[in-house]
């Protein structure tokens, strides 16, 4: 439970900053624009070119809070399914747990997958639930193993 738990709880942190910057730059962006805008010579020029790319970003931010709330979500599961597993391993219920570890398995995979959609990730994040992911597959294997007896 330690290791799962500090992964977990790692990968919580590795989200919400990740949230918390991502929407603190663009804040920054828009407050930039309306400071530099009224100062120049043509304010509507300006605008006019740095909206566009204004948008562009918070677009991208946008789909990054929706992988990050996403990926929250799948590593929760992920975690409270290892739980659920190491708990039924110790009653010697090998089936329930090979079953929870698969889900947890499926439920990393889950989040990792969605870092094939763009905007690219900016931060550690996709290393850290490809790391969740291999443990959850080694987990899979070992308790798929163990079950094979008990079936």
């Amino acid at each position: 439970m330690g290791v799962f738990s500090y992964v977990g709880f790692s990968l919580c942190c590795v989200l919400f900053f990740g949230v918390v910057l991502s929407h603190a730059d663009t804040m920054l962006q828009n407050d930039t624009i309306s400071t530099i805008c009224p100062n120049t010579n043509n304010p509507l020029l300006c605008w006019q070119m740095l909206k566009p790319g204004l948008e562009a970003k918070e677009i991208a931010n946008l789909e990054l809070k929706k992988r990050y709330s996403y990926c929250s979500k799948s590593i929760k599961s992920t975690v409270t399914d290892i739980e659920v597993a190491q708990e039924y391993m110790g009653y010697g219920s090998y089936i329930v747990a090979d079953l929870n570890t698969m889900g947890a398995f499926t439920d990393s995979g889950d989040c990792l997958n969605s870092f094939n959609q763009p905007p690219p990730e900016p931060s550690v994040l996709q290393k850290s639930v490809k790391n969740l992911n291999d443990i959850c597959e080694i987990a899979c294997h070992l308790t798929h193993f163990i079950a094979g007896d008990d079936a």
